[in-house]
């Protein structure tokens, strides 16, 4: 069963302007835009799910910290770009979609990280408990989930406001614990980024 890619949801991420998201994502270190959560990675060897892969900077990472990385990415530009910019890498590439992930469900795998970064305003209310509840089904024993959220929304690209609490809640009523969170500025130095914040939340499979 293959996700129903809805490409009015993906608004700002295919088309021409991919490349340029690319090169912005890219422009990060893995360890200086993860800095506030790496310390809960897994051994080495751990199973990891990359859901909205984007350009496929955090993917290629953790492969290189020698983990088996599946990375997921909705849109097919997306997705093409990130092939093209990492052709030699190990990683898995799928194309698949929030909230339900079918396609990942059939792959018959729990994961021990699964990280959502900048995803997770991109799914409205109703989608976020649906989310939840999947990642719950695919995380393995005391597996750990990844979430961060940017603040502000970007509302011209599909973005909705979302509460660090709320976020906390839902995660307990789907079978999580959240075991740390963390509220930073904008990792990425550059203009018209100054009035962007990130909240991050560890959670872990109860």
């Amino acid at each position: 069963m293959k996700a129903k890619i809805v490409l009015s949801r993906l608004r700002g991420y295919t088309g021409s302007g991919v490349w340029d998201l690319c090169r912005s994502y890219e422009s990060g270190e893995f360890n200086v835009i993860h800095q506030h959560w790496v310390n809960f990675l897994p051994k080495p060897g751990s199973v990891v799910l990359d859901i909205g892969a984007g350009s496929g900077r955090d993917a290629v990472a953790l492969s290189r910290l020698g983990f088996k990385v599946f990375a997921v990415e909705p849109s097919p530009d997306m997705l093409a770009a990130a092939k093209t910019i990492h052709p030699s890498s190990d990683v898995v590439w799928m194309q698949d979609s929030l909230p339900s992930l079918p396609s990942v469900k059939l792959l018959g795998r729990r994961f021990d990280l699964i990280l959502l970064s900048a995803v997770w305003m991109h799914l409205n209310k109703n989608e976020r408990r649906e989310a939840m509840l999947t990642l719950h089904q695919l995380s393995g024993h005391k597996g750990v989930v990844i979430i961060t959220i940017r603040h502000p929304a970007d509302k011209a690209r599909r973005m909705f406001s979302v509460s660090p609490q709320e976020t906390k809640t839902l995660a307990f009523e789907s079978g999580f614990l959240q075991i740390a969170s963390a509220q930073y500025q904008d990792p990425l130095e550059r203009s018209g980024r100054s009035a962007i914040s990130w909240s991050v939340h560890v959670l872990r499979r109860r």
